[in-house]
């Protein structure tokens, strides 16, 4: 039997899965040979709650499972300082977990002593067979910011000196052509859609895929590269965290120039997972303080306004190829790394 905390939760789309309906169901089937009871737990709905409020029904769930999966979508150790008091107490209950989805802080996960995957936002773009081939387009760049942050108002404000396409909803409510606006709405990750795609190596027709995990086919026909901001940089205290999500997936996955604003040792995450740097990228790409990653972002836009893309797609050519064909591996072994994870707790 498997069960879920808090209750419905992190349901996929068959009975013995856990949070990956993006896979399809033919990837939904978890150690169906095990006898133990599994339990799984989604991090970030226990920490938003006090503990008091937690601690019968969470005792109860434990009790009642032989082994407890901790899923978490991004960072793994908060640092509220009531979230933090509420992880460790759950923690403390916990004597036999197993398995983390979480954020780069490998460190931190490592004295936990937990088991860890690739990153989950990143692994969950749908590959269809989209390819993007470099002709005239009306704009340099496409740029989509979601939801608020301030340094997205400040990419914002910087690219209104460049010929850039830019939707961000999270400020001014600004929406694209309606083939494609719905990329970037308030509520665009929470938004499953019928996948009906035939190009894709992992899911099938009738799928259910998030619309924010699904290439902007329109937006790409109309700009030769993306500019993306990535969940983070955030405040100094996380900077030994990085998120590499499915922002900076899809062009990975469908062969386009990009660059994305991280923050510190962002580009040595991409290289851990097997890509190229882009040869048109700055050597301090990733290095020194947030605002110095800012503002070598910032330079290398400038460098490539006006620029001739075919002749940047030219001199990326071979990287290009390279990291789509990675990330189609990733893509296509991932659901295999997550079941391979739970065989160790049968």
């Amino acid at each position: 039997m498997i069960s879920y905390f808090p209750h419905h939760n992190l349901r996929g789309s068959s009975p013995n899965s856990i949070n990956t309906a993006f896979y399809g169901s033919q990837y939904c089937e978890i150690i169906p040979q095990t006898n133990a009871d599994l339990g799984i737990l989604n991090w970030y709905s226990v920490l938003g709650t006090p503990a008091e409020l937690l601690e019968a029904d969470l005792k109860h769930f434990i009790s009642n499972c032989d082994h407890v999966v901790i899923v978490s979508g991004e960072e793994f150790w908060p640092t509220h300082p009531a979230s933090k008091a509420t992880a460790q107490w759950v923690l403390s209950l916990l004597n036999d977990y197993s398995i983390i989805y979480h954020c780069n802080n490998h460190n931190k996960i490592n004295s936990l002593g937990v088991h860890h995957t690739w990153q989950p936002w990143f692994g969950r773009c749908a590959i269809t067979d989209y390819d993007y081939e470099p002709a005239e387009r009306d704009y340099d760049f496409a740029c989509l910011l979601g939801r608020r942050k301030p340094i997205r108002d400040q990419i914002q404000s910087h690219l209104l000196e460049y010929n850039c396409l830019t939707n961000y909803v999270g400020r001014d409510n600004t929406m694209l052509d309606q083939d494609f606006g719905h990329y970037y709405t308030e509520n665009f990750g929470n938004t499953p859609i019928p996948y009906t795609d035939q190009g894709s190596c992992v899911y099938v027709q009738g799928d259910l895929v998030d619309k924010a995990c699904l290439p902007p086919v329109g937006i790409y026909e109309q700009s030769h590269m993306d500019l993306i901001s990535e969940t983070f940089p955030r405040p100094s205290i996380h900077s030994k965290s990085c998120i590499v999500s499915e922002k900076t997936a899809r062009s990975l996955a469908h062969g386009r120039l990009f660059r994305t604003l991280g923050h510190k040792d962002y580009l040595g995450e991409l290289i851990r997972c097997g890509f190229e740097p882009y040869p048109i990228w700055r050597s301090d790409h990733d290095t020194g303080t947030h605002e110095d990653c800012f503002n070598s972002f910032c330079a290398d836009i400038d460098e490539y306004a006006g620029n001739d893309f075919e002749m940047l797609y030219d001199e990326c050519a071979k990287e290009l190829s390279h990291n789509k064909r990675i990330y189609n591996y990733i893509i296509s072994n991932y659901p295999n790394v997550i079941h391979k994870h739970f065989e160790l707790i049968k």
